[in-house]
């Protein structure tokens, strides 16, 4: 289902008029549970292998892509064809950076979103770094005819959109009943004076 098919969809099961401009919030209601969804769990349909970061010389810093979302693995080689690729470990409270010699055997995830490798005084520009990531979903659903990037949970997004909106949908008729209460009985206090 398309962007536009899944966003018609959940106005029609909701009873949206046609009428009412709700297609900004009903696509900022399902990318925002689209995102969250993916953030708990990891769909291989999101999962980008073995993408090549390009090292400087004795810099620990590095960009991950702008559709980044959640990181799989970082791989490290030495040289420019490395034959044996070393698996970096995260680096916790439990691990201290004490050198910044040597080939690395630790990232951390920092702001920007940034990847820091350590140790890194000896990295090379001829170095492989490999990174395995999973993109944020929002970014391959942005046109009204881009599929639903993870299809087997589709069908929970959906219900989940449904349940918001209808939230949404049946507060707006309470605000705009008691506007027209309100109104009402402001109209019987005049006559009454009169």
């Amino acid at each position: 289902m398309t962007k536009a098919q899944l966003r018609d969809a959940i106005k029609q099961e909701a009873r949206i008029k046609t009428g009412t401009n709700l297609d900004t919030l009903v696509d900022a209601v399902v990318t925002d549970i689209l995102r969250d969804y993916c953030n708990k769990a990891r769909y291989y349909e999101l999962l980008v292998l073995d993408l090549p970061v390009t090292l400087v010389a004795a810099t620990t810093a590095y960009n991950l892509p702008a559709d980044f979302q959640n990181l799989g693995t970082v791989r490290y080689g030495i040289g420019p064809t490395p034959t044996v690729f070393r698996t970096l470990k995260p680096i916790t409270e439990l691990i201290y950076r004490t050198v910044s010699t040597g080939v690395p055997f630790f990232y951390l995830l920092s702001a920007g979103p940034q990847i820091q490798v350590f140790p890194y005084a000896d990295l090379t520009a001829t170095d492989q770094l490999l990174i395995s990531y999973y993109r944020d979903p929002n970014s391959l659903y942005t046109l009204e005819t881009s599929p639903f990037p993870v299809p087997r949970i589709e069908g929970a997004v959906k219900k989940d959109a449904l349940a918001r909106i209808a939230r949404f949908h049946s507060d707006n008729q309470e605000a705009q009943m008691d506007s027209a209460d309100a109104q009402s009985s402001f109209i019987s206090a005049q006559s009454a004076d009169i």
